[in-house]
């Protein structure tokens, strides 16, 4: 359990049970999780910042494991993939948040069927909290799922960080977000191109 980089900026801690390359070598580290018991004040935890918990390489039984320990009522999991179809074999606990990466870019990329992971969030029969995290947010065609309660907005990092996402994507991706009265979380890396105040919303019943 390390506090979030600033970076991220919206979770209070994050959590990375499992480690090793992408698609090569994994381990999982179940002893990371007896950590969150140590936590006294109502928290948001990002379960798997350094990796797609939701890959499909990753052993169907960690994450099992990982949704169990993850589940202490008083504290919000955020849990983000770019592979969503996966998250249909799975349940969620009602404190558990399934959030989706969907950065606008025409043509797709991350996310190439978001109309699917409408029709899997609309068919879990325990509705989980769903959410998008257009970071880096890199177009203007974001399609906003129909029980999408949350929106995370912000620039590339990394290599990449010099990249800025234009002026009017923010712009329209921040309308019709509130057109569909769903909170917008901006990062600070959006700073040097929304010039007016950051909006950071947070979901109702998030700790804040």
């Amino acid at each position: 359990m390390n506090n979030v980089p600033k970076s991220i900026g919206w979770a209070d801690y994050t959590l990375n049970p499992v480690t090793g390359r992408c698609k090569g070598a994994y381990e999982y580290h179940v002893e990371r999780c007896d950590k969150i018991a140590n936590l006294k004040k109502p928290s948001k935890i990002f379960v798997g910042s350094t990796h797609d918990l939701f890959g499909d390489w990753i052993p169907q039984a960690w994450v099992d494991s990982i949704l169990f320990n993850c589940s202490n009522p008083q504290h919000t999991f955020f849990f983000l993939t770019k592979n969503p179809w996966r998250y249909s074999k799975f349940g969620f606990a009602q404190n558990q948040w399934a959030g989706v990466t969907h950065t606008g870019k025409p043509g797709g990329d991350c996310i190439t069927d978001i109309m699917f992971y409408s029709e899997i969030v609309a068919g879990w029969k325990h509705q989980p909290h769903c959410f998008l995290s257009c970071e880096p947010l890199l177009g203007d065609t974001v399609d906003i799922p129909s029980k999408c309660e949350w929106i995370i907005i912000g620039a590339m990092t990394g290599h990449g960080r010099h990249y800025q996402p234009e002026l009017e994507w923010i712009t329209n991706l921040v309308w019709k977000a509130t057109k569909k009265c769903i909170p917008i979380f901006m990062k600070s890396n959006l700073k040097k191109t929304w010039k007016n105040q950051l909006i950071q919303q947070f979901p109702k019943g998030v700790p804040t």
